[in-house]
C-alpha cells in the first residue's frame, strides 16, 4: 500500500525537548517517545491485549500510542471484544484525572465537568482497525500544567503491570507556517465535500457552501449526501457561486447522493452503473481529461461487519468501473479516454477495516496512491468531526479520502478548514472563520497540473 504524506514544516525544537507527534496513523514520528512501557502479550481478558504504551507530553498536549497484539477498531467492534480504557492522573494528586474509554467513546474526569471531544481538542488515528493507535489532547482544560508528572494506566480488557510516568515539558508545538490555500496559476482544482444531508440546497447552508467552493476557486466540484437534490437546482447553485469568477454556467450530474459539477463548457460523460457508492464520469475540459469519481461508501459498522463488507463490494465496483474504461478498444465510445488519469474522492467512511482503500491502492493494474492530505495546520489529517460533540459520540477521524492514479499529476492536496486560516487570509479568500462548520465533513482539495 502506498500513501503520499504531506511535508510538514516543524518549528525548531529546543535541545532535548520532545516533539509532539503528528496524529495521522503512520507512527513514523514515535521513535523519540518521551516515555515507553511494555506489557506481556496474552494477558488480556478480551480482545484488547496491550503490549506497549508510549507517551509524549509536550507542546501543551499529551499524546499516547497504544500497541496491541491484533488489529482492532479503536471506536467500534463486537461487544464480545470488550473495551480498553486509558487513565491519566497527576502523580501528586490522583483525584486529578482523565479517562478515555475506547469503545465507550467517552471522556470523563473526576474534577472537570462537561468534557467532550471538542473541549480538549481530542484527535486520534487511524479510524480503521489497526494494531496501533495514537491519540492526542490538550492538557490545560484538564488542569495539567508544565512540570506535572502524569501516570498512565489502562483497564477493561487489559491492565498495565505498572503505570507509565511522563512529565509535562514545554517542548515545541508541531506547526506549519501558514499555508495560503489560494489556487496557483496553471492548476486545475478539484474540491470535494460531504454536505450533510442535502446542504447545497438548504436555504441557510447553501450560501456558505457556495462561498467555500468560490473561495477555493474550484474547477470541478464533488458532493456527497445530496440525496434528493435536483440537478438543475444544483447547477444554479454552482453557477451563482461562480468559483472561477467568470460568470460561466455550471452543470451538475447526480447518481444517488453523489454529485459531480463542472462548467458547462466541459464535456462530462457519466459512466453507466452499477455505481453503488459512487458516481463516475469522464471529464474533458478541452485542456485536460480525467476520470472523476465522487465517492460515498456505506457508513458505520466495524471490521468484518455487514457494513464493512458492503464497503469492500463498493470498492470492487469502483475498480471494475475504471477497468471497463481501461479495457476499451479502438472504435469503442470513449476509447480516446481509456488511459485518462483518475481521482476517487469523497467520504469513504473507513471505520471498519481498511480493505476498501487497499483494494484500489494495491491493484497492480491501476497504479493508485492514497494522497492522505493533511490539515493546513499540519498536526492532523482528520476530515470529520461532530458539530455537537458529546460523550458516546464518535471522536474526530479521517473519513474522507483522495485516491488517485500516479499519472494525475497532483501538485498539492490538503484538508481545508477555515479555522486554520488567519483573518487576513480569510479576507483575501472572501471567507469567514466559521464557514467550514456548515457541515460535519471538511473539504478535500486536490490541485493537478493543467497543461
Amino acid at each position: 500500500m502506498r500513501i503520499a504524506l504531506s511535508l510538514l514544516a516543524l518549528c525548531a525544537p529546543a535541545l532535548g525537548a520532545p516533539l509532539a507527534p503528528v496524529i495521522d496513523g503512520s507512527f513514523s514520528d514515535w521513535a523519540g517517545a518521551q516515555a515507553t512501557t511494555t506489557d506481556p502479550a496474552g494477558d488480556g481478558k478480551n480482545a484488547f491485549d496491550v503490549t506497549g504504551v508510549e507517551a509524549i507530553a509536550s507542546g501543551g498536549r499529551l499524546s499516547i500510542r497504544v500497541i496491541l497484539t491484533q488489529a482492532l477498531g479503536m471506536q467500534s467492534g463486537p461487544g464480545i471484544e470488550g473495551t480498553l480504557r486509558l487513565h491519566v492522573a497527576k502523580a501528586s494528586d490522583p483525584d486529578q484525572n482523565f479517562t478515555f474509554d475506547m469503545r465507550g467513546r467517552s471522556v470523563t474526569s473526576d474534577h472537570v465537568a462537561g468534557l467532550d471531544w471538542g473541549v480538549i481538542d481530542f484527535v486520534s488515528a487511524p479510524t480503521i482497525a489497526s494494531t496501533s493507535f495514537e491519540l492526542s489532547f490538550l492538557l490545560e482544560p484538564l488542569g495539567f500544567e508544565l512540570g506535572d508528572e502524569l501516570l498512565i494506566t489502562t483497564s477493561g480488557s487489559d491492565t498495565l503491570e505498572s503505570p507509565l510516568s511522563v512529565t509535562v515539558e514545554k517542548g515545541p508545538i508541531v506547526v506549519r507556517a501558514e499555508q495560503n490555500p489560494a489556487k496557483a496559476p496553471g492548476v486545475l482544482r478539484i474540491c470535494s465535500v460531504n454536505t450533510l444531508q442535502n446542504g447545497a440546497l438548504d436555504p441557510a447552508r447553501a450560501p456558505v457552501l457556495g462561498r467555500l467552493v468560490d473561495g477555493m476557486d474550484a474547477d470541478i466540484i464533488c458532493l456527497q449526501e445530496e440525496w434528493n437534490s435536483d440537478t438543475g437546482l444544483l447547477s444554479i447553485w454552482a453557477s451563482e457561486a461562480d468559483p472561477l469568477d467568470d460568470g460561466s454556467k455550471w452543470a451538475a450530474y447526480r447518481v444517488n447522493g453523489n454529485v459531480i459539477i463542472a462548467p458547462q463548457g466541459s464535456n462530462v460523460m457519466i459512466q453507466p452503473g452499477p455505481n453503488d457508492g459512487f458516481t463516475l464520469a469522464i471529464i474533458d475540459t478541452g485542456k485536460t481529461a480525467m476520470i472523476v469519481g465522487a465517492v460515498h461508501l456505506k457508513c458505520c459498522g466495524h471490521a468484518g461487519s455487514s457494513e464493512d463488507q458492503r464497503r469492500i463490494s463498493q470498492a470492487n465496483g469502483m475498480v471494475a468501473a475504471i477497468k471497463r474504461i481501461r479495457d476499451l478498444e479502438k472504435g469503442d465510445t470513449y476509447f480516446e479516454y481509456r488511459d485518462a488519469p483518475f481521482v476517487l474522492v469523497g467520504d469513504w467512511n473507513l471505520v471498519g477495516s481498511g480493505s476498501a482503500r487497499d483494494i484500489v491502492v494495491d491493484d497492480p493494474d491501476l497504479g493508485a496512491i492514497d494522497l492522505a492530505p493533511m490539515r493546513l495546520r499540519g498536526d492532523r489529517n482528520t476530515t470529520w468531526r461532530d458539530l455537537t460533540p458529546s460523550n458516546g459520540g464518535f471522536p474526530p477521524g479521517r473519513l474522507d479520502l483522495a485516491v488517485v492514479s500516479d499519472a494525475l499529476g497532483v501538485v498539492r492536496s490538503f484538508v481545508f478548514d477555515t479555522t486554520d486560516l488567519s483573518d487576513e487570509t480569510l479576507g483575501d479568500l472572501g471567507l469567514q472563520a466559521g464557514d467550514s462548520s456548515v457541515t460535519d465533513h471538511l473539504m478535500l482539495v486536490i490541485d493537478t497540473q493543467s497543461p
